[in-house]
């Protein structure tokens, strides 16, 4: 089980393979364990909560564009804002708080 956990401004720019404009890579193919299942964009309002929860088959991966939050993975806290990359391993006891008004982008894969 491995939680990767990232912050857009430490990802370096890079060309795209059309050399038109540029990116940054928040996940590379090789770091993704299987098929997709869900890609949505999600919100929650100040203090709302969502509660322990795991998925026995799926990995799901966070991508914040707004707002502040506490993701709690197997008892470890992490601070998600806006630009916060996070990985939740399939298995990982996981809770999602609001500190403000979030805005996300989550993606499921199954494993």
């Amino acid at each position: 089980m491995e939680v990767i956990y990232k912050h857009l401004n430490d990802i370096a720019e890079t060309s795209t393979s059309h050399d038109v404009g540029s990116k940054r890579i928040l996940l590379k193919g090789s770091e993704c364990e299987s098929m997709l299942t869900q890609a949505a964009i999600g919100s929650l309002s100040e203090g709302e909560f969502v509660e322990n929860h795991w998925h026995p088959t799926m990995v799901e991966y966070y991508f914040f564009t707004k707002g502040r939050a506490t993701l709690t993975i197997n008892a470890v806290k992490y601070t998600c804002e806006k630009d916060t990359f996070i990985k939740i391993p399939k298995n990982a006891i996981h809770s999602l708080f609001a500190i403000t008004a979030i805005d996300f982008i989550y993606w499921g894969i199954a494993i």
